[in-house]
């Protein structure tokens, strides 16, 4: 029996960086220390199921009275660009600090040599891996493996719960850790965090706060797995339920078109922040090809662009899909979207790299 808690650390995101930096800060550390610090911190949220107390009662359990060991970082292979060899930021992480490193193409056909350096795994936590985890793997660590997911499940299932969140205009989600099973995003939530959407959020702050969630709360989700798999009678977990299962797709460059004939303004601005890590967002334009809406500053009903029009009083520039107000020194430019909304376009990048600040710049001019 091995006197560590031996983790291996599966991810090929940035985002999720902050949980695999406070696994090896945290290395040597006794397992239950560490677990202390993190359930004062999920008394910040609303978040289920009710286990604090049940693992406060177990915190002197020996199976928590041991030193972290990250054991192996398994990351997606380098990639060659142009000659260029291209390392994601978990393998670079890795290799700055001298942790064991597992790149395999497809971990499916390469089991065996998995097998080889993870035989003393006790768990392995997952976080946007982006491969799928044959059922051979899930039974090599002692007590499984174990996935954050950025979405209050069984609600977007899949590869894009962020976004999928920020496009349908969501006001809340959660931060999902689940244990991991063959079906995609289907195994037993072991802690689920609520939190809010606000509505400029992005899908970089957002990305950002479910990392620093994660970071705060993987030695809870580890906790309950140990301990449901040391108390068969009692399951601390929660099923999904299935009729609440709803899933989000990949995305694909093609997604980034949007038209504004058919998308309101705040559809279009929902778009734009959940789409700025990919694929973007474009609209079609006669002269000049796609438009790349790059800079967006919220949307207005027809209402309230009357009242600027009246506080303003000054000259317009108003055409088929643009229309500007020289609201005191400043050019305010709005792309009209159905229903007669508005939104406000910033900053705009044209076909061949051209990027056009709009504040000072006669859309007539560029656009018709």
């Amino acid at each position: 029996m091995t006197d560590k808690l031996n983790i291996i650390f599966f991810s090929s995101s940035d985002f999720v960086l902050p949980i695999l930096e406070d696994i090896k800060d945290n290395e040597g550390a006794i397992f239950s220390k560490v677990l202390e610090d993190q359930l004062k911190y999920i008394n910040n949220f609303d978040y289920i199921p009710a286990i604090e107390d049940i693992i406060k009662k177990q915190i002197t359990n020996t199976k928590f009275n041991k030193p972290i060991k990250l054991k192996l970082i398994v990351t997606q292979p380098d990639r060659k660009n142009r000659q260029k060899i291209i390392s994601n930021p978990i393998a670079m992480y890795a290799r700055e600090n001298s942790i064991e490193l597992y790149t395999p193409e497809k971990i499916k056909t390469e089991i065996e040599d998995f097998k080889k350096i993870s035989t003393d795994a006790d768990i392995c936590i997952t976080a946007s891996f982006g491969q799928i985890l044959p059922q051979t793997v899930l039974n090599i660590p002692k007590y499984g493996i174990i996935n954050w997911h950025p979405s209050r499940l069984p609600k977007y299932r899949g590869a894009t719960p962020m976004q999928t969140a920020i496009a349908n205009g969501d006001e809340k989600t959660a931060l999902s850790w689940i244990e991991m099973t063959k079906g995609m995003d289907a195994g037993n939530i072991l802690l689920q965090m609520e939190n809010s959407i606000e509505k400029k959020t992005d899908i970089f702050e957002m990305a950002k706060q479910m990392g620093q969630i994660g970071k705060n709360t993987w030695a809870v989700a580890v906790a309950i797995q140990i301990l449901r798999d040391s108390n068969s009678e009692e399951d601390f977990s929660i099923k999904q339920k299935k009729e609440n299962i709803t899933l989000c797709k990949m995305l694909e460059k093609k997604d980034c078109l949007i038209d504004t004939n058919q998308m309101n303004a705040e559809q279009v601005y929902n778009h734009w922040r959940a789409y700025k890590m990919f694929p973007k967002t474009e609209i079609e334009n006669d002269k000049f090809g796609r438009i790349k809406l790059r800079e967006l500053n919220g949307w207005m009903n027809i209402d309230e662009i009357n009242e600027l029009r009246i506080e303003n009083g000054k000259e317009e520039v108003d055409n088929n899909n643009w229309l500007q107000i020289k609201d005191k020194k400043k050019i305010r430019t709005f792309l009209k979207c159905y229903n007669n909304t508005f939104i406000e376009v910033e900053e705009i990048g044209l076909d061949g790299g051209k990027i056009l600040k709009l504040s000072g710049i006669e859309i007539n001019k560029i656009t018709n």
